[in-house]
């Protein structure tokens, strides 16, 4: 026998724990980068043509569906994420946390048209100048209504939770 062929091959180094996470936030970056820039520059204008098509001809259609995505789309997380701290299961709590930020899409691309500063959320701005003047306007009303209502909701849910553990202590107590 020769003599590499007698001696074992070397151990792989294996990677520490902490580089491995750096080399994957750092990936993870980079994919993000890209995809927001590839984002800012083509999706304002598809959503402000997919708002477009919605409406229509008609010009009332954009302060009804304004005030329809501005309202639920900050309602519904807010509940939906307010259920996250709860104690639930991990992947329960993580899914309902990626509900949450997925159901915020709408009004987020909604205030990238309105305030984007891209050549392209210009463009969809001008195409809703055209088609759907009021859209933007009633959005951004309702989802201050949206957010004010779902805190709304959380206080004053747990406020009668908190009256009906009082009563029930003191019938219990009596």
């Amino acid at each position: 026998m020769t003599e590499s062929a007698a001696s074992p091959a070397p151990a792989r180094a294996k990677m520490s724990p902490v580089l491995a996470r750096v080399i994957a936030a750092a990936v993870a970056a980079v994919v993000l980068v890209v995809g927001y820039l590839v984002a800012s520059v083509t999706v304002p204008l598809l959503w402000a043509n997919f708002i477009e098509d919605q409406i229509g001809d008609q010009q009332e259609n954009s302060v009804l569906l304004g005030m329809f995505y501005g309202f639920t789309f900050s309602f519904a997380p807010l509940l939906v994420g307010w259920q996250c701290r709860r104690k639930l299961h991990k992947w329960v709590g993580v899914a309902l946390g990626a509900a949450a930020v997925l159901l915020t899409i709408p009004n987020v691309l909604t205030l990238g048209v309105i305030y984007g500063g891209t050549q392209t959320a210009v463009q969809a701005r001008a195409v809703w100048t055209i088609s759907a003047h009021w859209f933007g306007t009633w959005s951004q009303i309702f989802m201050l209504a949206g957010v004010m209502s779902a805190v709304a909701v959380i206080v004053l849910g747990r406020a009668r939770l908190r009256r009906r553990r009082k009563l029930r202590t003191v019938t219990s107590a009596g």
